[in-house]
Order: C-alpha cells, then structure tokens, then sequence
C-alpha cells in the first residue's frame, strides 16, 4: 500500500524550473529576446524558505523547457531597500528595462516602484537612485507592477487593496519614468461565501488582450492559507475593463503568481510558481518551481491552458502500461473508470474531473465527458489537463503502477535536461 499522506524529499524537478539552492516563487519579465529566452524569479539564495529580502533570479534557455542551469542574480537590495520583489522587463528601444516592487522594511506596504536598466545579457543592471511611482494615498498591498506597450507610450498595471476592494489600477508613461495620475482599471468586493471568491486584494495582475479578447488574471490575495489564481474576460474600452465572467485558472489549488508573455512566435503563454504544500524539512536546501509553460488561447469567454508546444518536443518513446512508472512522464487517455496513477487518482462524475491525492481534498477541473486527459509528471509535480483547464498538483509519490484504464491510453517518456543537486548550501 502507497502512503500517499506524507510528502518524502523528491529530487529535484528536472523539467519544471527550478534552483538548486535556495527559494524561489513568482516568476516574471519572460522575454524572447537576441534567440533565447529570459526568465527571472523571486530568489531568496541562502535559505529555503521565503523572506523579506527577494532577489531577482535569471535563467536563460534555447527553448522555454531546457533553461541552463546557473541561477544569476539580476537584482539584489541594495542600501535601503529590504526586498526586490515582482515587477516586469520590457524593451525600450531594444533595450532591457526592468520595472519592480521596491520594498524599503519588512512591511510590505512600505513599497514603491523603481527602474533597472540592463545590458543584452541581460546580466547587468543599473537601478535608477529615485522610485518612478509612490503608492498613492489610501493604497495598501500596492505591488507587481505589468508593464506594456500602449500605442506611443506605455500602459502600467498594479494591483493593490483600494476602498476596501481588490483593486487593479493602471498608469500612463510616455517615457516609463513620469507616469500619470491612477485610474481605477477594475475593482471588484467579493465575499468568502462567493462561488468563486476574487479576494480581499490583487497581487501580480496580468492585462492582456488574447484572440480579440481583454482577460484580466490576478492572484486573489485574502492573508489565509486559500488564495488562489483567478481571471475575467471582458470589455476594454481605454480607461475601465467590464468582466462578462469570473472563473478559476487553477484547480489544483497550487499555482501563483501567473505571469503572462509572448513567444518566439507571438503567442500568449503563461509561467507561474508552484507553491510548496509543507514547510522545507530540516537539511532541505531548495524549495519552490515553477510551472510548465502554458499556452493561452480564448474560446466561448474561457481560458483554454494548454502545455506549450515546447514540451511537445520533449516527447520521447511509448513505455508499457504494467511497468513501475519514471520520475518524469507523459500519460494521455480518455476516462471511462477510475485510474489511479501513484497517488493520483482520477474519474469522471460526468461533469467533472474528480483529481485526488491521498487524504488533500477533492479537486475538480470541469471537462465534459469523452474529453482527452493528459498528465505531465516530474518527480513530485503533476500538471492535469483536461477540457482547456488545468490542475497543478504536489504527488508524494508516482512511482507505482498505473491502475486501471482508460481509452487511447498513451503512455511516453519525457527527455528531461539534466539538474544539479547539492546537499547543503556552500557545496
């Protein structure tokens, strides 16, 4: 019998982002740019668990699935500052320029944003010695700025709590240094016993436009243990965003901090950070990963998630059915009964996706019945997706046998790049 109620040291994730010191969460300021891409993170290098003193982690890789494996320090606090936290990179005139959430004391409303100019490595960076924008008055939570292009100028996002409401507000530049006067963008109060509850504030809000159509994502922030990543699609018309819709991004109930960016081709995608389900143990050195890369497209006024085609590549042979399953694998099927694979268990009630692990509460990702399921598995992290939608779970443990079967079961091998592993820190 599996114990699948307690959380053993996996290795580390060999396809998901990851250090291999330290902590990391939020990603942002992915950028395609001179044929690589550019990832960057919060990183806490000197311990495995999150602090006030956020670093600016970078990576960069060919593809969005194979990063190197030399984690960078882009930004660190200097004299005055206790944190870098998330913020977003752009170029102007083609040139990298990072605008993030300066935090000056261990109140994170003690914040501002400020601006960092890099060179094309994208390894060096200078901070600007003023903030470009205050946290206007009345304003708390006021962090992660998204930055883009809006005709001749820019368009700056942030979320925050205003007038008692999770708030986005946006600002205008011309020049990214002298912004406007805030507008409210979109503000929404929303109870705990909501059907979909859009928190007590916004934290890393995303405002893009996807097939013609405005989408406004945002981690609904409540200081409890059950925040969760939401969005709404919706009318622009300049100055406020009208949401038709409310809906989840993640079922799972372990991804935060999405943060959205084009790729080599123009497409929507979407990366963000998988949150731990329990305190590091004691002699752990790493804790945090990020998520696969997700691609972004809009059908019927709902997110369609799906793994990028990047991760296509990584597609390697058909395994058999009644063998002891890899740390990494690709498992696609229809269900029509229960299938348990590990400690992951899924049927369908004709609705829904009904995803458990162990004793963790019941997760349901809504798919019609017939709908192709794939499972993407890498040590202790399981991405489910089903029907355009997606779960992110924490597995204790994978390793067994796949019980039971669904229709067009496939089964395949993923050709991982390899990561390093230290046993403590300074090694």
């Amino acid at each position: 019998m599996l114990d699948c109620s307690s959380f053993a040291v996996a290795a580390r994730p060999r396809l998901h982002l990851s250090t291999a010191r330290g902590w990391i969460n939020d990603p942002h300021g992915v950028t395609w740019y001179e044929g690589r891409y550019h990832v960057f993170f919060q990183h806490v290098p000197d311990t495995p668990t999150w602090a006030t003193h956020c670093h600016w982690g970078h990576m960069s890789g060919s593809d969005l699935v194979n990063w190197n494996d030399d984690t960078a320090i882009a930004l660190k606090p200097d004299d005055g500052e206790a944190g870098c936290w998330s913020g977003t990179l752009v170029l102007d005139d083609d040139r990298p320029t990072i605008l993030y959430t300066s935090v000056g004391s261990v109140d994170r409303n003690d914040s501002r944003i400020v601006m960092a100019l890099g060179d094309n490595e994208m390894r060096n960076w200078e901070k600007l010695p003023t903030p470009v924008l205050e946290a206007p008055p009345g304003v708390t939570e006021f962090r992660d700025p998204s930055v883009h292009r809006d005709g001749a100028g820019w368009r700056m996002v942030v979320g925050c709590r205003y007038q008692g409401a999770a708030t986005a507000l946006m600002f205008r530049s011309l020049d990214l240094r002298q912004w406007s006067e805030p507008t409210i963008l979109c503000q929404r109060k929303s109870d705990p016993a909501d059907p979909l509850f859009t928190g007590d504030g916004w934290e890393c809000v995303q405002f893009i436009e996807i097939d013609g159509v405005w989408v406004l994502i945002a981690c609904a922030w409540t200081n409890k243990p059950d925040d969760r990543m939401v969005y709404a699609v919706g009318d622009f018309d300049g100055a406020v965003f009208e949401p038709r819709s409310w809906h989840r991004l993640d079922h799972g109930g372990t991804l935060y901090a999405t943060t959205t960016f084009r790729d080599a081709d123009g497409r929507w995608c979407a990366l963000s950070w998988i949150r731990e389900l329990e305190p590091p143990r004691s002699g752990r050195v790493r804790a945090g990963a990020l998520s696969l890369p997700h691609r972004l497209s809009v059908v019927d006024d709902r997110l369609v998630i799906a793994p990028h085609p990047d991760v296509d590549r990584l597609l390697g042979p058909d395994l058999p059915l009644d063998e002891p399953l890899p740390p990494q694998f690709d498992l696609q099927l229809t269900l029509v009964a229960p299938v348990r694979i590990g400690c992951l268990e899924l049927e369908h009630d004709g609705e829904n996706i009904l995803l458990a692990v162990g004793s963790a509460p019941v997760r349901r990702i809504p798919a019609p019945a017939g709908s192709v399921v794939r499972v993407v598995v890498d040590e202790d992290i399981a991405e489910v997706f089903a029907g355009g939608e997606v779960a992110v779970v924490r597995v204790p443990d994978q390793t067994d046998r796949i019980v039971g079967l669904g229709a067009n079961m496939r089964l395949r091998t993923l050709d991982c790049r390899e990561t390093t592993e230290v046993a403590e820190f300074g090694k």
